[in-house]
């Protein structure tokens, strides 16, 4: 019975073509050998995948502004949840030992980064919350915990770490809430808190339902 060996794909062949550009003067020292490698499965493939994984990066210039980025996420973690600061330590550890992080890690460097907001409300599930020119709209989950979905294009999205900047902002209430859910379904065609299309005559004038209008006392009919 024979088997068929399996050849090293083209995205294996990529990425060792890229972690070879990185680390250029140790393979041209004591690391050449990794050079003749062998490349004739994905099982090749991978184990020198693993070896260029454990050899030195070539030193490169200090970005300033990274250093900065880094300097502020390190200044900033004492005040993090301890989950949020294993993560930031982790990025913190990766750009001192690599020298890099990737484009979609920076911006976690930079939310971390952000030193903590004096709450100014304590929002519930269910209650809609302006912090700055954003809208966000406080959930309960399963657990009990309360999270946050944000306002984007008409829709709720799920924010993360939106509690946080929620906290920060202003509960809309009474008139302030009916005059911008009224405004929201006028535009869009459905109510902000349940989603529902407005097809009853009274809502469509008033912009939000009959049933979501009683839950929260806004004015209605």
């Amino acid at each position: 019975m024979s088997t068929t060996t399996k050849p090293a794909s083209t995205r294996q062949v990529d990425y060792i073509q890229t972690l070879v550009g990185e680390r250029k003067q140790a393979l041209a020292g004591e690391h050449g050998y990794l050079l003749q490698h062998p490349l004739d499965s994905a099982r090749d493939a991978s184990a020198l995948i693993n070896a260029l994984l454990a050899v030195p990066l070539d030193p490169r210039e200090v970005d300033a502004d990274e250093r900065g980025r880094i300097d502020a996420l390190t200044g900033n973690l004492a005040s993090l949840s301890p989950r949020d600061r294993t993560f930031a330590q982790s990025l913190i550890d990766q750009w001192s030992t690599k020298g890099r992080l990737s484009e979609r890690q920076w911006p976690h460097v930079d939310r971390l980064a952000q030193p903590p907001v004096e709450p100014t409300c304590d929002p519930q599930a269910g209650d809609i919350v302006l912090a700055g020119d954003e809208y966000y709209l406080v959930v309960q989950g399963k657990s009990g915990r309360h999270y946050t979905k944000r306002l984007v294009a008409g829709k709720w999205e799920y924010a993360s770490g939106g509690m946080t900047v929620a906290r920060s902002g202003l509960i809309l209430t009474g008139d302030a809430l009916a005059k911008w859910a009224s405004e929201y379904g006028h535009a869009h065609g459905h109510c902000v808190f349940c989603a529902r299309e407005l097809t009853d005559e009274r809502s469509v004038v008033v912009g939000y339902g009959q049933v979501c209008a009683d839950r929260r006392d806004l004015p209605w009919g």
